[in-house]
């Protein structure tokens, strides 16, 4: 479902612990981004050069319209988190319920993948 009551909570959780502002004009990928409320936002608000993937074909095409209504400058695409791959494109990724345990691979934290790498790894998982 693309839409809720609150689009911007796991945004804004999150925000009390990164400094968003401190990273603006970054790149930010987010990872199952759904309608793109995340993505937007940080485009808008901390001119982020936004990308968001999903699986959904129609969430892509909602975040698309969405994205232009804002005159936001974002990329859109329709990929899954298991084999989208831009190594060292982005400085933020975000995940808010889409990456549960990843050890290893192209989405992996840091301190998995690439010691040096200066991604910050923005995740919220309810409950833990």
């Amino acid at each position: 479902m693309p839409f809720s009551e609150w689009p911007l909570g796991k945004f804004t959780d999150t925000a009390v612990a990164v400094p968003f502002g401190e990273l603006a004009g970054g790149r930010l990928l987010a990872i199952g981004c759904n309608a793109g409320y995340n993505s937007i936002h940080a485009a808008l608000k901390y001119q982020f050069s936004a990308t968001g993937v999903d699986v959904i074909p129609r969430h892509i095409e909602a975040v698309r319209f969405l994205a232009a209504l804002a005159g936001a400058s974002c990329e859109f695409d329709v990929a899954s988190a298991e084999t989208f791959s831009r190594p060292g494109e982005f400085d933020i990724v975000l995940h808010f319920g889409t990456l549960y345990h990843p050890q290893s691979g192209p989405f992996a934290p840091p301190s998995f993948r690439e010691p040096e790498s200066r991604w910050l790894h923005c995740a919220r998982n309810p409950g833990l």
